[in-house]
């Protein structure tokens, strides 16, 4: 890992710091990100976007980054905010720290004034007490247990709506009619359940697709919500905050486009 020059005062002023890498590279170039040395001590209460974090939470974050160590950050933001995350940080840049999961590759951003505390796996624990949180508002849709719950609870008003509604064992949606009145062969907004214990691979010896079983994290998303009005599939770990986007996609469309 290779040191980078001094860095520009436009981004000092922004509190960036951190170690430079190829993961970090993919998104800043070299001379936007300024690195801390190893043993190099943080400022006292660093200021980022008009807060204060304590120096001992950037100190750690930054021993971590340099020693490529795992630490557990209880994180106020996010689906589950004041869980515990275990992650591997990668750098500190600008408000925000960048790390990885343990076990997924995808880099993620953690706001700096959002994470109230870490936890270092040699027992080393530091606060931020200062640490926003972000509200947590309680959804409108009632917890249910199963997906046909939710089919029997919402297909009526749909179909009194004027939508053409669409039932199978893990999905349910609704699509619009034709000109002549036929129903459209496809949904046009679903909620379905995505096997994740299967998975498909190529076999480079016979060109074919095999079906492979794997062991599950914890951390899947099952629950997958398309919809015309988004370019992707949007995905949930829980049922009921799948049905929450479902239903409020549904109120932003017609079933008469």
């Amino acid at each position: 890992m290779r040191q980078v020059g001094r860095c520009p005062d436009a981004f000092r002023d922004k509190g960036v710091r951190g170690w430079h890498s190829a993961a970090l590279t993919q998104y800043w170039p070299p001379s936007d990100v300024c690195l801390r040395p190893p043993g190099a001590r943080a400022e006292t209460g660093t200021q980022i976007n008009g807060g204060v974090i304590v120096k001992p939470v950037v100190e750690l974050l930054t021993e971590a980054v340099a020693s490529h160590t795992a630490v557990t950050i209880i994180y106020n933001g996010g689906s589950n905010p004041g869980s515990k995350r275990p992650v591997v940080p990668l750098g500190i840049i600008g408000d925000s720290l960048l790390a990885r999961e343990p076990g997924i590759s995808r880099e993620k951003a953690f706001k700096l004034m959002r994470i109230a505390s870490v936890i270092h796996p040699d027992g080393r624990t530091v606060e931020n007490d200062g640490a926003e949180s972000i509200k947590i508002e309680t959804s409108a849709t009632p917890l249910l247990a199963s997906l046909a719950e939710y089919v029997a609870m919402l297909k009526t008003q749909y179909v009194a709506a004027g939508w053409n509604v669409f039932e199978a064992e893990q999905l349910f949606g609704v699509g619009r009619f034709l000109k002549s009145g036929k129903p459209r062969k496809y949904p046009c907004i679903s909620v379905e359940f995505m096997d994740r214990t299967e998975v498909e691979t190529l076999d480079f010896e016979t060109g074919e697709l095999v079906t492979e079983k794997r062991a599950l994290t914890g951390r899947e998303r099952p629950w997958c919500v398309q919809s015309d009005r988004q370019p992707r599939c949007r995905s949930f770990s829980e049922l009921h905050k799948a049905i929450e986007y479902f239903t409020t996609e549904i109120s932003a469309s017609s079933p008469h486009k």
